[in-house]
């Protein structure tokens, strides 16, 4: 062990710039992995934070649709009640020239039309009720 640090002290006697360089380049070392493992340490956190922040996006997309299902299926059941009035409106009508004799024959199979309608639409509303 002697041996070998009585050569270190022939070389940095002899060489002092050398000794200054090999010191220079281990500190560039030092720094330059220090500074690898930082990085790689501020990457990891950058993801970890990355994959947080597009869970909570996930979680809103999943929130989003479950609303634009519901509004979807409020808007069918709103269509099926307008429909339905229509069509009672409209059965009430023809009902009203049958009361008073006056319903032609085109208008009693439209009549008998209407009811099959409201019939089908009454079911389909119950079906979305029933969905929600």
């Amino acid at each position: 062990m002697s041996d070998l640090s009585d050569a270190a002290e022939e070389v940095i006697q002899t060489h002092p710039k050398v000794f200054i360089l090999i010191v220079m380049v281990a500190v560039m070392l030092i720094t330059f992995t220090y500074k690898v493992f930082a990085e790689q340490k501020d990457l990891d956190e950058h993801v970890n934070l990355s994959e947080l922040e597009m869970s909570a996006v996930r979680q809103d997309i999943n929130t989003v649709k479950e609303d634009v299902r519901n509004l979807g299926a409020q808007l069918e059941i709103r269509f099926l009640l307008l429909d339905i009035r229509g069509i009672e409106s409209e059965i009430y009508s023809i009902e009203t020239l049958q009361a008073a004799n006056e319903i032609l024959p085109r208008d009693r199979a439209r009549l008998s039309t209407l009811r099959s309608a409201l019939s089908e639409a009454q079911r389909s509303l119950q079906i979305q009720t029933d969905k929600q």
